[in-house]
């Protein structure tokens, strides 16, 4: 059984404009913005698609 069937974390991708990150995990695909080194943590993460894997960017953001 691969990590991928087992629901293991996926990603990261970094956004093309390298402001935010998507992963995946069981619930979905998540997504936080990246920190501009302010040593601020940033905004919480959050999920975009429920029970979606594999992230991805495309030109005009995630897909």
């Amino acid at each position: 059984m691969s990590d991928r069937s087992r629901g293991a974390r996926q990603g990261p991708a970094r956004s093309p404009d390298g402001k935010r990150l998507a992963w995946g995990e069981r619930s979905g695909i998540w997504v936080s913005p990246i920190s501009g080194g302010s040593g601020d943590c940033g905004a919480a993460p959050k999920r975009l698609i429920a029970g979606g894997s594999q992230p991805d960017w495309g030109p005009a953001g995630l897909r």
